[in-house]
Formats: C-alpha cells, structure tokens, sequence
C-alpha cells in the first residue's frame, strides 16, 4: 500500500502525562466494555494518520503499522516515520506498531486504542506520536520460580515454568524498557484513573502467567505510605489497559509492592493513581 505524503505538517510533539482516548468525543472505558464494534461500512473515506518515533523522539522508517477491527490493513513509515492509512471505516480500532524481524527482547510492540473513528464526525484522525521502544540486555530464564531485573526499579517474580511466550518468541527469556513519561503511548486507562506514575514495555510482547506474578518497584513515586496505585497491562489485540493488581506503598515511602491474579498478560506496564489520588 502506498503512502501518501501528510499535508497536514505533522510534527513530533510530546505526548501528555494523563493521557485520553483516541479518537474525538471518545471517553473512557471500563474494564468490562465490550470488544471493538464491527466497521459500519456505510461511513468510508476516513484516513488515520500519524508518525512513530524512537526513544530519542526521532522519526522511525520502515515500521509496520497495522489497523485491526475483523481484519487488519498493513502500512510501513516513511523515511520520515509517517504514516497514513485511507479509507477507513467508521469502527473501533487497534493500531499495531512494530519493527519487522526484529527480535522479540529487543524491540517492544505498541497496540494503541482507537475506541471509535468515525468518518463523519472527523473524516481525519491523527494520532499521537507513537514510540516503539527498544529494550535493554534480555535476562535468560530457568526453571521454576525466579525474580527477574527488568531494570534498576522494576523487577518481576515469576515462575518460570507457568510462563507461555508468543510464536516465535525464541529461548525464554524476558526484558523490558520504562518509557519517558513526554512520550507514553495513548492508552485510555480503565474507568478514568489518574495520572499516570510509570510505563514500561515488556518483551516478548504478548507472554502470559498461568500464576500470579509478584511485581516489585523500587519508587514510590513521592506517594505517602501506604498509598495504593493501581497496575494495567494492555490487551495485545486492541491495547485496551486491563487492572492487573493493586499496589501499596511501603511504610517508607520507598518502594511498591503488588500480586497480580492469575493469568496476567505481558505487554506493557502502566502504574496510575487510582481515581480521586493524590
């Protein structure tokens, strides 16, 4: 598919802290709604555009970027990093970033929500900078339980032997990147949580615990003790943010302690205040 050169100057602005839905008049999900409504193919001629940059917010070429509803439709970045796709129709959406034959620990994937586009209304939609991070050196696992460094603040306890990694995801292994809070992804976190503290990618995208997962960090984000913040994965299908546990911070004001439910998927990270926080 060709992509057409934006004359809308599109530039690599920052993203927000508290970050909204995509898409216009959109509000937040809650962590029960219901999948992404089928096209309604009587609304055509939209197009969706936007621009993936790396960690350093340069444009980033030659990335996949796919719109998913019932079928997916595929684009690469431009030199540029820009991309456009045309002719979308009026239904919800995840949009899949990620770098082709990369390695699965080296760079993460992004799935950004689209909760619904609709020609209509805003036959344009630009999306907001998209950052595909690239992770730091992967830690092999062993059998059983472990506790896992994903880098000098977050570690994972995990047992290893409960894990399930995607297709193709190699030796079992796992990593992960925090990404810089001017460019977090544009997730819509569940039922209108706060601000958002902390995100990071995990690698392989998309691993899964059939138990649950221990998550330690060793921030606590200048909270009060005991103050409660809530964790989100993102669902690898439409990036819709999914409670994973609630975490507490430590007498000292130090560090966050959390346990997940069984079956936690690996994608990203997200830790929010819950609503009405500090």
């Amino acid at each position: 598919m060709k992509i057409h050169p934006l004359a809308l100057g599109l530039g690599l602005g920052l993203g927000l802290v508290t970050v909204a839905c995509s898409g216009p008049a959109a509000s937040a999900p809650g962590p029960d709604d219901a999948g992404p409504a089928a096209p309604d193919l009587t609304a055509t001629g939209g197009r969706i555009a936007g621009t993936v940059i790396d960690l350093s917010q340069k444009g980033f070429p030659g990335v996949s970027v796919k719109l998913c509803a019932t079928a997916c439709r595929e684009v690469t970045t431009d030199s540029a990093g820009r991309f456009e796709i045309a002719d979308v129709a009026a239904a919800s959406y995840g949009l899949h970033v990620e770098l082709p034959g990369a390695a699965p620990t080296d760079y993460g994937k992004v799935v950004v929500p689209i909760y619904y586009f609709d020609p209509r209304v805003a036959p344009v939609q630009m999306v907001a900078p998209i950052a595909l991070p690239r992770a730091g050196q992967p830690t092999d696992l062993v059998a059983g339980k472990q506790t896992v460094a994903i880098d000098a603040t977050l570690s994972l306890t995990l047992d290893a032997d409960a894990l399930t990694l995607p297709p193709g995801a190699g030796p079992p292994r796992l990593a992960g990147i925090r990404v810089p809070a001017a460019i977090y992804p544009d997730f819509c976190l569940p039922s209108g949580d706060g601000r958002i503290l902390a995100e990071w990618a995990l690698m392989p995208f998309g691993a899964t615990s059939s138990a649950p997962l221990s998550i330690h960090i060793a921030d606590g984000f200048g909270l009060p003790a005991n103050s409660s913040v809530v964790l989100s994965s993102v669902d690898p299908d439409f990036g819709r943010p999914e409670r994973i546990a609630t975490g507490t911070v430590s007498a000292d004001g130090t560090q966050i302690d959390a346990l997940t439910a069984t079956g936690p998927r690996l994608t990203w990270l997200v830790v929010s205040l819950p609503r009405g926080g500090p």
